[in-house]
């Protein structure tokens, strides 16, 4: 079957997991970041680094974001983010344990075999 433009469109391939948190008491829905989302990403994770040390520039840059890729990755039940960008600071706020580990298992989904900090640093 050749797919139409509409079916292209329409097609829901973003990858989703349900994930248990103890330290929040339950599960959450991930969901892989799209095409724009990673690209972005990937422009904030270049942005985290010294070019010439290959250094990460400061540690909150860094945690922020993982927060943001957990504001990205997390949604409700009906495949909408439960997060905005305005919650990033906020996600901040969490155990670097949990907003760490949730972030890895988005990027997994995404198909980026990294952590952001090393992603910062490649």
């Amino acid at each position: 079957m050749v797919l139409s433009r509409a079916l292209i469109l329409e097609a829901v391939d973003l990858r989703t997991e349900t994930v248990d948190v103890p330290e929040w008491g339950g599960d959450v829905v991930l969901r892989e970041l799209s095409a724009a989302q990673m690209a972005i990403f990937k422009a904030q994770s270049v942005a985290a680094v010294d070019p010439q040390t290959r250094a990460v520039k400061d540690g909150a840059t860094l945690f922020r974001l993982s927060a943001w890729v957990v504001a990205q990755g997390v949604i409700d039940g009906e495949g909408k983010r439960l997060f905005t960008d305005a919650d990033v600071d906020r996600l901040g706020e969490k155990s670097d344990a949990v907003i760490d580990r949730l972030a890895a298992r988005v990027l997994q989904l995404s198909g980026a075999e990294t952590t952001v900090e090393e992603a910062a640093k490649n």
